[in-house]
């Protein structure tokens, strides 16, 4: 009964034992609230942050190549520009209408003395950049190349005779700066 413990002891110093550890991510009270008829209301929202979920938008286009379990890697803000090792856990079934992009949640262990964010955690809500290794070799152009007319994208290749000749290619994953190219170049 909350209203006799609050006759004997401040409820200021009150400790409150929670089933699970984890870190506070939400407190849902103000202290000496009291609720009404004894009932039991949410306190505290406890989270485990030794793993997190980032929610990337991926392109309906790209999310072909992914794979649950495949490696991902994450670029953070407060990881210092260093990315850490993720995992995809699961890839969605439905496109968001507004952006033609598919949910896709990787996992990503949390700050820590042994793990590579330098002991700096992830900031719950905040956004993050996730790029996806292809390990497969692939003929590959830097994305300046590639010149897009808006129907069309042509990369020039130099010929012996000192000239250019523009070829129509089909682009596949963009990643650190680079495109790869599907067809159009042997």
């Amino acid at each position: 009964d909350y209203v006799g413990v609050v006759r004997f002891r401040d409820p200021r110093r009150t400790p409150v034992v929670a089933p699970i550890s984890g870190t506070i991510t939400s407190v849902d009270f103000v202290p000496g609230q009291l609720t009404p008829n004894g009932e039991y209301r949410k306190l505290f929202t406890i989270s485990d942050t030794s793993e997190v979920w980032v929610l990337a938008q991926i392109y309906l286009s790209d999310v072909g190549q992914l794979r649950t379990g495949q490696a991902a890697q994450v670029f953070a803000d407060g990881a210092r520009g260093r990315p850490m090792a993720g995992t995809v856990r699961w890839i969605g079934d439905a496109v968001e209408p507004a952006n033609r992009t598919v949910p896709v949640i990787v996992t990503v262990p949390n700050a820590g003395p042994d793990r590579q964010t330098d002991g700096v955690p992830l900031a719950l809500g905040s956004f993050a950049r996730v790029e996806f290794p292809q390990r497969r070799r692939a003929v590959a152009v830097p994305e300046q190349a590639v010149l897009d007319d808006g129907t069309t994208r042509r990369v020039y290749v130099a010929r012996e005779d000192n000239r250019f000749l523009p070829l129509a290619v089909e682009v596949g994953v963009k990643q650190g700066g680079w495109w790869q190219v599907v067809a159009g170049l042997a």
